[in-house]
């Protein structure tokens, strides 16, 4: 319990560290880019990056049922299995990297049909999406599988730290690029030098921390047969992911141009830098969730999910009030009227971050149980609904059509049938019971944020200063909404054994540590 608590706190600071580095930095780049280049060239990094994005379903989330195969021999010293599966994992990982590099090949000349609009003469489209194409498949190339030990041990902050000092020479480098060249190619051929970079160094500390653990050996039967399980149903889970994200940014640009595309991904990636905020968490977690499945009983895991899930909805109704109210003023600041989306299509922003937040808890369990091929159907369900809804919404009412669409998927399989499979075939009790306390997490946040944004607005009427409305906006932000959410949950039973559980792991604990030195 104590080492689980240790990584986790370990992996809490150097993934929020990493997190803040990934969130302002290209912001920076974001910004200095719409200057030097303009909105056209943002567009097509969106574009291209989700066309990749899509690609990477050929992955199959063999990864991510690799670390899980990898929790019990690990906790049982067993280090001929971890190398056994190190070794399959390579082998996969070279095989993924030929197919997404073949099938982008393919991809190559149909390109200019994904574009809606004239395309400037001195972009390359095709030179450019080479470059990210590469960069693409050099991650499956270059040692990017040890990633796996360290994640399995429950040493993320070994690769946090990593990818705090290379992002920061990275985004320096792009930064002085667009600055001095003001060429986009210079800026593109930086992204596969960082990610050799990055594979590499995680490599030496991979053989350094674990020097045992070489790719070696053959993975049994029974594990092969499980793997193969659960790889099916990472699929299609990761199909309905990519379904969400990647496929909006290549509808609107079929749809409406890059410049459309590029918007919507200013918008999306204040949105995603929270999410990734909110990842630190869930991510830092993961390993001692995994842990706790392993070696603790049914009961315990269920309570302390039902505790981390409210701690975890109360951080994301506060971040969703934070989203709908600050979006405006900053995004004025950052790149003007011009480059902006009127409120109605703004409060959809908001509403979506929340609808993905409310099922993330649940997700970890779900992973750390191994229980993806229960929730397939559910998943194939939302990938095909959502790109259906996108095509169809999309072409009717542009942004807002898309983004209704992914909320009414995402709420409808992932949340109301999705969460099934957990309480189903794990905790065998308790889905009626989550689905209700979920509901009212979400309608006291919808309350929470319209009280908020109506505070703000009528603030608003008397400021003309843009910057002096960001910062009251945003001290409103930081004190109204918590004590809102105070008022609206201090009476529950999970307030009150949150609140005490807290304590016991990150107060007292502290103190009494204090105390022996």
């Amino acid at each position: 319990m104590n080492s689980r608590t240790a990584n986790s706190k370990r992996n809490i600071f150097w993934g929020a560290v990493q997190k803040v580095v990934a969130m302002f930095a290209p912001f920076a780049v974001r910004t200095i880019m719409i200057k030097t280049l303009g909105a056209e060239y943002l567009g097509i990094s969106g574009l291209f990056t989700s066309i990749l994005s899509a690609l990477s379903l050929a992955e199959l989330g063999i990864g991510t049922a690799i670390v899980y195969s990898m929790y019990k021999p690990i906790a049982e010293g067993d280090a001929s299995a971890v190398c056994a599966l190190l070794n399959m994992y390579r082998k996969i990982y070279r095989v993924i990297g030929g197919v997404v590099f073949g099938i982008g090949i393919i991809l190559i000349p149909l390109l200019p049909n994904l574009i809606n609009g004239e395309i400037s003469a001195d972009i390359n489209i095709y030179l450019i999406f080479a470059i990210y194409l590469f960069n693409s498949t050099a991650s499956y190339w270059l040692f990017a599988y040890k990633i796996s030990i360290l994640n399995a041990h429950q040493r993320a902050d070994i690769v946090n730290k990593i990818d705090v000092f290379l992002m920061l020479g990275l985004y320096l480098a792009e930064i002085l690029t667009l600055l001095i060249f003001k060429n986009y190619y210079f800026y593109a051929i930086l992204l596969p030098v960082y990610t050799i970079l990055r594979n590499y160094i995680a490599s030496i500390c991979v053989k350094r921390e674990f020097p045992d653990l070489q790719p070696k050996g053959k993975v049994d039967a029974d594990t092969l047969r499980t793997l193969k399980k659960s790889v099916s149903g990472l699929m299609i889970t990761k199909l309905s992911s990519v379904s969400r994200n990647a496929f909006a940014s290549i509808i609107l640009s079929m749809f409406l141009g890059l410049t459309t595309v590029a918007i919507y991904n200013n918008y999306y990636y204040i949105l995603n830098s929270v999410t990734a905020l909110l990842l630190v968490l869930t991510s830092s977690i993961a390993a001692s969730i995994g842990n706790s499945v392993a070696s603790e009983t049914k009961e315990k895991n269920y309570n302390d999910m039902n505790k981390l899930n409210f701690i975890y909805m109360w951080i994301s109704g506060w971040c969703a009030v934070c989203l709908l109210c600050m979006y405006q003023p900053f995004m004025k600041l950052w790149v003007g009227q011009d480059l902006m989306f009127s409120d109605n299509i703004m409060w959809l922003f908001p509403l979506y971050f929340i609808v993905m937040k409310i099922g993330d808890i649940k997700a970890q369990y779900l992973d750390a149980t191994g229980l993806w091929w229960y929730r397939k159907w559910y998943c194939l369900a939302e990938a095909i609904c959502n790109i259906i809804l996108n095509f169809i919404f999309g072409y009717l009412w542009g942004v807002s059509g898309i983004l209704c669409a992914t909320i009414i998927t995402i709420f409808v399989f992932d949340f109301i049938l999705s969460s099934k499979v957990i309480f189903r075939h794990y905790f065998t009790t308790g889905y009626i019971k989550y689905i209700v306390s979920q509901s009212f997490y979400l309608i006291i946040t919808i309350v929470v944020s319209i009280v908020t944004f109506t505070v703000c607005k009528k603030i608003s009427v008397f400021l003309q200063n843009d910057w002096l409305k960001l910062i009251i906006v945003a001290l409103v932000c930081v004190i109204l909404p918590n004590i809102l959410f105070f008022i609206s949950y201090c009476w529950t039973s999970v307030f009150k054994e949150s609140k005490k559980w807290l304590l016991e792991r990150f107060v007292l604990k502290n103190r009494s540590m204090t105390v022996k030195k």
